[in-house]
Order: C-alpha cells, then sequence, then structure tokens
C-alpha cells in the first residue's frame, strides 16, 4: 500500500488516525470480517496507544470514524456516548492555514500533559465523588481547585474542565 498526499508531515490534521482508519476500512473490505466502525475506532486508537506510543485519547478517530455529513458531534470520551447535532454551514468556508510549525503528538508533551490532568484528578479524588476532569462543572472546580498542590497541574486541569463545559454549552 502507497499513501500519498500533499498535507505537509506534522501539520497536526490528525494524519496518523486518519491512516489509521483507512487501514481499517481496507482490511475490513479485502477479508470481509464483521467489524462495525464503533470497533474500527477502538482498534485504531488502540493501534496509537500501543504501537506508536503515544497515549492518545480517542477524539481524533471517533471524528474520523464516526463523523456524520453536516453534524456537529458530541463526545464523552470516557464512556463513548455521543450525540450528534445538526450543523448548516451553508455560507462559511474552512479554512485550513499551514503555519510551518510541526505537531507530532509522539513527539510532544502530550504524555506528560495528561499525566499531570491525572495527578490533578488524583488530588480532586481525595474530596470528589469523580471518575475524571470532565465530571466536575467550571464552579466546582474553581471551590476544589487548591486541593490540587501543583500548580502546573492545577492549570492544566483547569483547561481541561473548561474546555469541556464549553464543549456541552456549545452543544
Amino acid at each position: 500500500i502507497v499513501f500519498s498526499g500533499n498535507i505537509p508531515n506534522g501539520a497536526g490534521l490528525s494524519s496518523s488516525a486518519s491512516i489509521e482508519l483507512l487501514m481499517g476500512v481496507v482490511l475490513q473490505s479485502y477479508f470481509h470480517p464483521e467489524v462495525d466502525a464503533f470497533e474500527l475506532v477502538k482498534m485504531a486508537q488502540h493501534a496509537e496507544n500501543t504501537f506508536i506510543g503515544v497515549n492518545c485519547g480517542i477524539m481524533d478517530q471517533f471524528a474520523i470514524g464516526m463523523g456524520k455529513k453536516h453534524h456537529a458531534m458530541l463526545l464523552n470520551c470516557d464512556t463513548l456516548d455521543y450525540e450528534y447535532s445538526k450543523l448548516d454551514v451553508s455560507g462559511l468556508a474552512l479554512v485550513i492555514a499551514n503555519t510551518n510549525k510541526k505537531r507530532k503528538l509522539a513527539d510532544s508533551s502530550y504524555n506528560t500533559r495528561r499525566q499531570e490532568c491525572n495527578d490533578a484528578l488524583l488530588d480532586l479524588q481525595k474530596a470528589l465523588d469523580i471518575v475524571s476532569l470532565g465530571d466536575i462543572k467550571p464552579s466546582d472546580f474553581d471551590a476544589h481547585s487548591s486541593m490540587i498542590q501543583n500548580e502546573t497541574n492545577r492549570r492544566r486541569a483547569k483547561h481541561a474542565v473548561y474546555e469541556n463545559h464549553r464543549a456541552i454549552k456549545t452543544a
């Protein structure tokens, strides 16, 4: 198999997730196994985690494998519950600009940042009955953020909590 394209390497457009899903579809069409898109998405994330060594979440693979034309998707990455919302993009244009700044999760601090969020979660779990940072509303985070001992971990967790809340409000 030869892959060819004109997207710059490291452009940050989920190219590894795209290739993982593409390979799943190619292998499925060749061997005819009964694997639905949801399972292919999970297999692609497993490949990224296991063979590439990036402890990534499932968002890129899920968007590629489960995306639906003219819809936005709200995904709970912990439970893999998702819902679609109609999205009218008529009259709008999507512009992707090449900043020439490479983005590679495998070479980035992604795994470190994820660990910092996990460490913050452990601090919060001493007083809160939560499974993930996605379980916290911004107001609850603000009320308990002093429990997070490390300032960097606190900032990372705040970003995760507020971004999660923004996505829910948008949906």
